[in-house]
């Protein structure tokens, strides 16, 4: 874990806990920060943490947008990238998000479909009530799960007719 990151992420939980806002940049950046798993073990504690710090206070304009901010930059396939193949891509979403305990269908579909030939971009998220979500199991398989440079998808996708994002 990089210490300046943590110490970032902790005096801006310490503005928010003792009522002070963050500007829309600050909050964008702790939001990427959890959303990487920068802190480590202590991620899903701190993504708990800023999230109840921010309601309990109640977010402003600039933090929901700095919030939305980091959600787009984060999960945005690039427009134009299915200009450069041939045959169309296959967009199959699916979180993983049950609380049912069932196996990952979305994951498991990629998959067999990238193998069977169809370009496959694959997104997801991480479990929050169920075993695991699509990013978890990504990357317990050893996938690249933060790509967000368009040449890297291209190169997945044309290699092995799959991309996770």
């Amino acid at each position: 874990m990089d210490k300046k990151i943590k110490e970032y992420f902790i005096s801006n939980l310490k503005k928010i806990i003792s009522g002070q806002n963050l500007d829309r940049s600050e909050t964008e950046k702790c939001l990427i920060h959890l959303l990487d798993h920068d802190l480590g073990i202590a991620n899903d504690v701190c993504f708990g943490a800023f999230f109840a710090a921010l309601q309990t206070k109640k977010p402003t304009i600039d933090e929901v947008a700095g919030l939305m901010d980091a959600v787009i930059k984060y999960d945005r396939i690039p427009a134009d990238i299915e200009r450069n193949f041939q045959t169309p891509l296959c967009g199959i979403i699916g979180s993983g998000k049950d609380d049912l305990r069932t196996f990952n269908v979305s994951s498991i579909s990629s998959i067999i479909a990238a193998a069977a030939g169809v370009k496959v971009i694959k997104n997801g998220s991480r479990a929050e009530a169920s075993v695991a979500g699509t990013t978890d199991v990504f990357e317990e398989l050893g996938a690249n799960v933060l790509i967000r440079d368009q040449n890297v998808l291209n190169q997945s996708i044309s290699e092995i007719n799959f991309a996770f994002c």
